[in-house]
């Protein structure tokens, strides 16, 4: 069997963020790195564990939205950034931004695994 992909969750919201977390914990092909619930967190904690994919979601606090995106990725080239959203007005910016797939919220946990699988699948 492959490693599990490491995921790190960016998300606000702490119940949605519990929710992913306890969700995507239950699939074996998937292991939760860290959280944050902020943008200055998202970059600390994205350095410091350097997961293969990173749940994002672009309104958080001390966040400066898709501009994350390239921050993310000069701190772990390697990520790949899936983008939850609220908004579909919001979704042409983050392709621009250098994200790898977005997901509209509300987002079917089990969608969010198989994407978090799917992003992950490439990794070195």
């Amino acid at each position: 069997m492959t490693d599990p992909v490491s995921v790190f969750l960016c998300e606000d919201s702490a119940q949605l963020r519990r929710a992913l977390r306890l969700w995507l914990e239950r699939d074996e092909r998937i292991e939760v790195v860290g959280e944050a619930g902020d943008g200055d967190e998202t970059l600390r904690g994205i350095a410091e564990h350097r997961p293969d994919v990173a749940v994002l979601d672009l309104s958080m606090p001390r966040s400066r939205g898709a501009e994350t995106i390239p921050e993310i990725r000069a701190a772990s080239p390697a990520t790949r950034v899936l983008v939850l959203t609220g908004t579909p007005l919001e979704w042409a910016q983050p392709v621009l931004s250098g994200a790898d797939a977005f997901l509209l919220k509300p987002a079917a946990l089990p969608d969010v695994a198989d994407r978090v699988v799917e992003l992950g699948a490439g990794r070195a």
